[in-house]
């Protein structure tokens, strides 16, 4: 129950004496508001206001009407109930405050407070082109986003990043980058709303799998029957998977239907995957494990469970994949916390990936992850740049010595490449990368003894001497790059 020294009664017009609802602010304002008002703007509130009624601690004591506790401060929902009810509209000052109105509104399900937030934040996409991208991403407002995309790209740096575009998926951030080539940010796959772990199930084999021993019906010493998310049963021990089970044991006692005599527990996983993980949790022979997809999914599965020991050897099977998918290992493991498996592979994935594509990893992870990627690549590139203008200075004043952040097909917005950025690419890729065909290294050195050979202390007649110079060359851009952090 709240004291009334706690809190304030907001301005007009809610603070009516006829007020059945009282919603209050973060910041302790109580708004005393109209049911029918709310359930007709909002689904939310209409969906609330059926629920059963609160208990005396969430009574207001003076007047005997429900206390509704929001995260909302004051001002943001002042502003967003004006849109609710027949007043004038707010005027709302700075594009912070809109971005407040429009997130709270999108929470609510307030869809004439979205539309009106939606043409209102047209009027700051000229000044905050950025802060506009990101509320348009939560309110799904595609032609909105558009608008301030292709405003950003006509007055910012491509590198220009804001703190409230980490609440963005890395999908998101790569369609606004996109957006600077294309001037659209239609692209298959991409979806303006946030999403957790991206489903990837349409890259491995999702056909039924058959319950095999010791998993089948005649299996001995059973007496729990595991349903998977396609209708495959699996018999298993209870007490093994209790001792394997150290998180979420509960699940083994949650069957509502018995098979033969024996509970059935209904469980979400696949059943290819979970007769994996069946069989990496007893003591069997391993299984052989899936694409890095698969891996993935049986490590969620395993780590769900708390099935460590299931999850460690999934891990070590997937960490084999950093080498030869490091930006895809590198969103799979920034959305789920592992730290050094994700600075592996941003490494790896820096040198690898040189020019920019969609992956469907990127709706589960941030673009705060995609951003701190980006940034360690471009000081890769730099380090390696800032390198090779010490030998042809001459070309790199061509074009700006400052190395690409971005780019679809490793180009510049003109569909060329300065000198710069062909050493920075070849530099990494050709002499960094570990599977260089002879094919490449022998152009790469062709070019690195076409730079030297304009050097003036050049002696054609010392052939052994422009190797040597070649190797330091190749020694420094190594150096380079290891001490990139």
């Amino acid at each position: 129950m709240t004291s009334a020294a706690s809190y304030t009664t907001a301005s007009p017009p809610f603070n009516k004496p006829n007020a059945d609802v009282i919603l209050q602010s973060s910041n302790n304002v109580r708004f005393h508001v109209h049911t029918v008002v709310l359930s007709l703007a909002s689904e939310f509130f209409e969906s609330m206001f059926t629920l059963p009624q609160p208990t005396q601690k969430d009574v207001d004591t003076e007047r005997g009407i429900p206390v509704i506790p929001v995260t909302e401060d004051a001002d943001t929902l002042d502003h967003l109930l004006r849109f609710c009810y027949p007043v004038d509209n707010p005027i709302i000052p700075d594009v912070e405050s809109a971005a407040a109105v429009a997130k709270a509104a999108m929470k609510y399900q307030m869809e004439s407070a979205i539309t009106l937030m939606t043409h209102l934040l047209q009027d700051f996409v000229k000044r905050h082109p950025l802060h506009v991208y990101v509320v348009a991403c939560s309110i799904a407002s595609d032609q909105l986003a558009l608008e301030a995309a292709l405003e950003w790209s006509r007055t910012s740096n491509i590198d220009s990043y804001i703190s409230e575009m980490d609440h963005l998926s890395a999908a998101q951030y790569f369609q606004l980058l996109k957006s600077r080539h294309s001037g659209a940010l239609a692209s298959p796959g991409i979806s303006f709303e946030e999403e957790s772990i991206s489903d990837s199930r349409s890259s491995w084999d999702t056909r039924r799998t058959t319950a095999v021993a010791p998993f089948n019906e005649s299996a001995i010493g059973t007496d729990l029957i595991l349903r998977s998310e396609d209708g495959v049963h699996f018999y298993v021990s209870r007490a093994l998977l209790l001792l394997a089970c150290t998180r979420n044991p509960s699940i083994l006692d949650s069957s509502r239907t018995f098979m033969g005599g024996k509970p059935v527990v209904q469980l979400p996983e696949h059943s290819s995957i979970l007769l994996k993980l069946l069989q990496l949790t007893y003591p069997l022979s391993l299984p052989a494990l899936g694409n890095l997809e698969e891996t993935t999914a049986i490590i969620d599965a395993a780590e769900k469970y708390g099935l460590t020991r299931a999850s460690e050897i999934a891990k070590d099977h997937w960490r084999d994949y950093i080498e030869s998918s490091p930006f895809q290992c590198y969103f799979i493991a920034t959305a789920r916390g592992w730290i050094k498996s994700a600075e592996m592979a941003m490494k790896h994935a820096a040198v690898v990936c040189q020019s920019d594509r969609y992956e469907d990893y990127m709706e589960g992870s941030s673009a705060e992850a995609y951003h701190q990627f980006l940034q360690y690549r471009q000081r890769c590139r730099q380090a390696i740049c800032d390198v090779m203008i010490q030998y042809d200075s001459a070309s790199a004043r061509v074009g700006s010595s400052t190395a690409l952040y971005w780019s679809t097909t490793v180009a510049t917005k003109k569909g060329r490449l300065t000198p710069v950025d062909h050493w920075t690419i070849d530099g990494m890729h050709l002499l960094i990368h570990p599977k260089v065909n002879a094919n490449h290294r022998w152009r790469w050195h062709e070019k690195l003894h076409s730079i030297l050979a304009k050097q003036p202390q050049y002696d054609s007649s010392m052939p052994g001497k422009l190797v040597t110079q070649v190797r330091n060359i190749e020694d420094k851009i190594r150096s380079a790059f290891d001490k990139v952090s």
